[in-house]
C-alpha cells in the first residue's frame, strides 16, 4: 500500500493540509517528505520489482534498467542524501532559522 501512488497523493495532500498554516520548519519537513516520497516512487519504478496501483493492482510499472538493492540504487539515494542536506542547510540559511 505505501510503495503506491494513490497513498502518495494522499500523503502530499494531508501534509499540504496540515502544514499550510505551521511555520516555515514544518513546512519544509513536510515538503522534503512529499517529494523525497515521490522520489522514491519514481526510483521503485525503474526497479525490477516496480509499483502498482492500488486500485488496479494488475497495472504495475516496471522499467527493470536498475536491480533492486544493487549498487546503483545505493549510489543513487547516496547522493540523494547529499543533495538533500544541502537543500535543508540552504533553506535554513534564507529563512534566517539557522542565523538566529
Amino acid at each position: 500500500m505505501i510503495h503506491s501512488p494513490e497513498f502518495a497523493l494522499l500523503l502530499s495532500a494531508g501534509l499540504h493540509l496540515f502544514t499550510r498554516e505551521q511555520g516555515p520548519i514544518l513546512q519544509a519537513v513536510a515538503l522534503g517528505l512529499v517529494i523525497g516520497w515521490w522520489t522514491h516512487l519514481i526510483g521503485d519504478a525503474f526497479g525490477k520489482e516496480g509499483i502498482s496501483l492500488l486500485i488496479w493492482p494488475k497495472a504495475k510499472l516496471a522499467l527493470r534498467m536498475v536491480e533492486n538493492g544493487g549498487r546503483v540504487e545505493w549510489l543513487i539515494a547516496k547522493a540523494c542524501s547529499a543533495v538533500s542536506v544541502v537543500l535543508i542547510v540552504h533553506y535554513l540559511v534564507q529563512n534566517g532559522t539557522i542565523l538566529q
